[in-house]
């Protein structure tokens, strides 16, 4: 995990090369990858996890269009962290963060086999498929939060900051 564009220390987000992974973007709060490998979910996350990050989370539609962009070329639908194994209807994203921002297409076949999020490269929208389909997927790697020191000098101006408006993100060059 690597520090952050204003975390506080000065540093940046760098993308590191990671075999089997292609850079897709990096932004102020994450650098994400998209595998060069075909894996069913389960096994996807797993790989994630044993690299230090997870299937995507997309927590607004700023970060669902970049990702969206970012993958147009790809032709076939990928796999991010969206799931609803646990309870059927009760979506949530592979390393537990809140489900703030929904783009399930309406047609979508969200059966009791289906449990698991797929991102469109056309539309942007999220389908869902079973634990036997073999996608690509995106790689999540969160940069490391601001130090202590710094969560507390700027805690109350983020705070004022967040109520006014809704957080956007900065993409960097690789």
């Amino acid at each position: 995990v690597l520090p952050c564009p204003g975390g506080g220390g000065g540093s940046e987000c760098l993308a590191n090369d990671l075999p089997g992974f292609s850079h897709l973007l990096t932004t102020d709060q994450s650098i994400y990858y998209l595998s060069d490998d075909l894996l069913r979910w389960e096994l996807a996350q797993g790989n994630c996890a044993s690299l230090g990050g997870h299937l995507v989370s997309i927590s607004s539609t700023d970060e669902n269009e970049l990702l969206r962009t970012a993958i147009a070329t790809q032709n076939d639908f990928i796999l991010i962290g969206l799931n609803d194994q646990a309870q059927e209807n009760n979506w949530q994203w592979s390393d537990g963060t809140a489900l703030t921002f929904q783009n399930l297409d309406p047609q979508n076949d969200n059966s009791s086999a289906n449990n698991f999020g797929i991102l469109n490269p056309w539309t942007g929208q999220w389908d869902v498929v079973n634990e036997w389909v073999q996608k690509r997927y995106i790689l999540e790697i969160p940069c490391a939060p601001a130090t202590a020191t710094s969560l507390r000098s700027t805690h109350h101006d983020q705070e004022k900051q967040s109520q006014k408006q809704s957080p956007s993100l900065s993409v960097f060059p690789n």
